[in-house]
């Protein structure tokens, strides 16, 4: 059971593909990744079909900054497990828009948060952006980790990351631990990495 190269994972993520990545250490987790600017409906279903559903935006600073989307805590009152930076959650403002929980407007939403202006989100919603730190080397999570894969790979440094949530009787509703993450990728022809691999590739 080994990883895929760092150089696979990346052409295979710049190719508009879903990547799985596994944190060993924090979390015991696997995220399902996709670069933002490849949000398509169809993508959108199959991960929320096979994770927890709550899809979260990795984005830097400047991104945040330039889409005016405030801290939703402030960093001194910030009391999550790891510290991640959600912002406020949001929905695109466009006149198709539902009720922003379909695929198809959590799609619009992750698109006009890769390319839209101030003002073309509305808050609350049912995406939550997180502001990344800036390096990998910084805080090791999921987070950093996707804009990691987004800037090797030469893409808009904005992700769409969900974690994998077993669906199978036995274990259903249960978070997927490494060797179930494997199956996954294996079974959907997906490339599989560890951020422990990404932190090493800085490294080099």
């Amino acid at each position: 059971m080994g990883y895929d190269t760092i150089t696979e994972a990346v052409e295979s993520f710049k190719a508009g593909n879903f990547v799985v990545i596994v944190d060993e250490t924090r979390e015991c987790e696997a995220d399902l990744v996709l670069a933002a600017e490849f949000a398509r409906e169809d993508k959108i279903t199959f991960m929320v079909n096979n994770t927890t559903g709550i899809i979260t935006i990795p984005l830097t600073e400047k991104r945040a900054r330039e889409l005016e989307l405030p801290l939703m805590v402030q960093t001194a009152e910030n009391s999550e497990k790891h510290s991640t930076n959600f912002t406020v959650s949001v929905d695109a403002i466009n006149d198709e828009m539902t009720t922003g929980v379909s695929s198809k407007d959590r799609t619009r939403t992750i698109l006009t948060i890769v390319s839209g202006k101030q003002k073309s989100l509305a808050r609350p919603g049912h995406i939550f952006p997180l502001i990344a730190k800036d390096s990998l080397l910084q805080r090791q999570g999921h987070t950093e980790a996707s804009i990691t894969l987004c800037r090797l790979a030469g893409l808009r440094e904005i992700a769409v990351i969900c974690e994998l949530l077993n669906k199978e009787e036995e274990r259903a509703g249960t978070m997927m631990n490494k060797e179930e993450a494997f199956q996954f990728a294996r079974s959907y022809n997906l490339k599989i990495i560890s951020i422990q691999q990404l932190i090493d590739h800085l490294k080099e």
